[in-house]
């Protein structure tokens, strides 16, 4: 499944929070640059619905991505790219709901949790998907400088304890 292929690699490997994966948009990938800015992400605000909203620590971020993801992304695309005429509205979305709006919190979540039932694997929050990017980044850098601009987040100890964990390879 392209979609979900494409929502986990940006989850789990790029270690995105779940709003800002549902904020983004095709426009922020620069195919040439193989770049990706993090810039907005969806939260329901009470009495007005889904809204795009100022990235968590207010400032935009821009990632690197492999050819791998680029690939990822591509096929994605592709998929939607077939889907796209159906949208009653077309917002940009990389992951859009059906009509091509913005994606729901709780339909991301049951997407996650099908997936999770389909693989016979253990169940765990999405979140748990930045918990174990940053963890295997952290495993491969070493650099907690460079995790926390990767992260977005302006405090060693907030990453340290609360997405830094001890993996295999770093024992």
């Amino acid at each position: 499944n392209p979609y979900m292929h494409a929502r986990v690699e940006l989850g789990m490997v790029c270690g995105l929070r779940p709003g800002e994966v549902m904020g983004l948009l095709w426009s922020d990938i620069d195919w040439e640059e193989r770049t990706l800015t993090i810039a907005r992400q969806v939260q329901r605000i009470k009495g007005h619905g889904l809204e795009f909203q100022s990235v968590k620590q207010g400032n935009q971020r821009k990632i690197v991505l492999t050819d791998e993801q680029m690939r990822i992304l591509q096929k994605h695309r592709d998929l939607q790219d077939v889907y796209r005429p159906m949208f009653s509205i077309d917002e940009g979305l990389l992951f859009p709901n059906s009509i091509g709006s913005k994606l729901d919190d709780k339909r991301d979540t049951s997407l996650w949790n099908k997936l999770l039932t389909e693989a016979g694997v253990t169940h765990y929050q999405r979140y748990q998907m930045r918990k174990t990017a940053f963890s295997n980044l952290y495993a491969e850098l070493g650099d907690i400088r460079k995790l926390m601009d990767y992260s977005g987040h302006s405090q060693v100890s907030t990453v340290m304890k609360s997405y830094v964990f001890a993996t295999e390879e770093s024992s």
